[in-house]
């Protein structure tokens, strides 16, 4: 981690109001132009300030991705490290507590491009886990995505109802954002800063580092005056966001035990912890494997006793292989065995199963071997 001094920092201790949020203290004021602050960045040549040429605007932020993407890939292939992230974090932020961050962001290419906004980043046992959710814009598209990272890989494959689709217009100009960040709970706005477009709770991390990153692979984007806000409770009450949002699964396996994470495939398991799934009931099993790290295997194990014969099924985004009451099984599906940048495991299981087995009547032991694999390691299991 690198410490870059740039911009134009203004801390405050006044009162000021901020969009319905109640006593709100304007903690960090940064339009990266005078005054030098801290930030703590990947790779300085990445992570730059540079002439924007607006009216308005004038020097910025720009993040930059590195191909990430692309040589984790093939790194994986070689059973070398993925790359190294891109990032820009506020240096001391996690003593903050809740906070309201408002500023404004532009895509200045023609191009694949995001800005993730980084909340609760937090480094354990030398692996960094934290929430984030970006507005990405694309050459005919824009939109907004939920995409924790875990030891820095993105699991927005398990997330994919908080998707929210935006009108793109026909020429880009600079948006205004805001994240309110209370405890593991994100809400995030875009051009409409009194309402958010999405409400994002299941993050655990009550505490950590706040920042921003671009896209793994792709073009660079802009950022510019930020403003962070200590607030004491979100400024939007009403119903969970998006309103598209469904209830769960039923019938779903939410008692687990986990058994790793190892660097190899194992053979006899003898120690199982207690695992907890979210409220959806995911098992989101990227908070126990390593992606930057070399320990990519989990095991994940539950008991399922069935009076009438019927069907287990997996929503999954990664693949799984099943040991069944002791013995290797395959499992049907269409995703079995095949890496797909646009697999999702819905919550609700609304595009039905990606893979699945007929279980017979009686008491059954199944364990669940995962591999930690890029943008979602996880899973939803049901009987039906």
């Amino acid at each position: 981690m690198s410490t870059l001094i740039f911009g134009c920092l203004t801390i405050y201790a006044i009162s000021l109001s901020v969009a319905k949020a109640s006593n709100a203290t304007l903690l960090l004021s940064d339009d990266f132009e005078t005054a030098r602050p801290e930030w703590l960045i990947s790779d300085p040549s990445l992570v730059s300030i540079v002439d924007s040429g607006h009216k308005g605007h004038k020097q910025v932020l720009q993040l930059t991705p590195d191909g990430g993407a692309i040589t984790s890939l093939i790194n994986q292939l070689l059973s070398q490290p993925p790359a190294e992230p891109v990032y820009a974090l506020i240096k001391d932020s996690h003593n903050w507590g809740a906070v309201r961050v408002e500023g404004q962001v532009y895509f200045p290419a023609d191009g694949d491009a995001y800005l993730g906004i980084v909340h609760g980043y937090q480094v354990d046992n030398q692996r960094a886990d934290f929430g984030s959710i970006y507005v990405i814009d694309k050459k005919k598209r824009r939109y907004v995505r939920v995409n924790p990272h875990y030891d820095w890989n993105p699991a927005r494959a398990l997330y994919e109802e908080f998707r929210v689709n935006l009108k793109k217009p026909e020429q880009s100009g600079w948006l205004d954002f805001a994240a309110e960040i209370v405890g593991g709970s994100c809400h995030f706005f875009i051009e409409d800063l009194n309402v958010p477009v999405v409400t994002f709770n299941l993050f655990d991390e009550q505490k950590g580092l706040i920042g921003f990153i671009p896209r793994v692979v792709g073009e660079s984007v802009w950022l510019d005056n930020l403003r962070v806000y200590s607030i004491d409770q979100h400024s939007y009450l009403g119903s969970p966001r998006p309103q598209s949002i469904s209830k769960p699964a039923d019938n779903l396996l939410t008692d687990w035990e986990v058994s790793g994470p190892f660097a190899d495939l194992q053979s006899g398991l003898n120690s199982w912890h207690p695992f907890a799934v979210d409220e959806r009931g995911a098992v989101v099993a990227a908070k126990v494997t390593e992606y930057l790290g070399e320990r990519r295997y989990a095991y994940f194990r539950t008991q399922v006793t069935l009076v009438t014969p019927q069907i287990l099924e997996f929503a999954t985004s990664v693949q799984l292989s099943l040991r069944l009451n002791g013995k290797e099984v395959e499992l049907t599906g269409p995703n079995i065995g095949r890496f797909d940048f646009r697999r999702v495991a819905w919550f609700d299981f609304r595009e039905g199963a990606q893979a699945w087995i007929q279980l017979p009547a009686g008491s059954h032991d199944v364990v669940i071997e995962v591999k930690s694999d890029y943008a979602g390691t996880g899973f939803f299991a049901r009987v039906r």
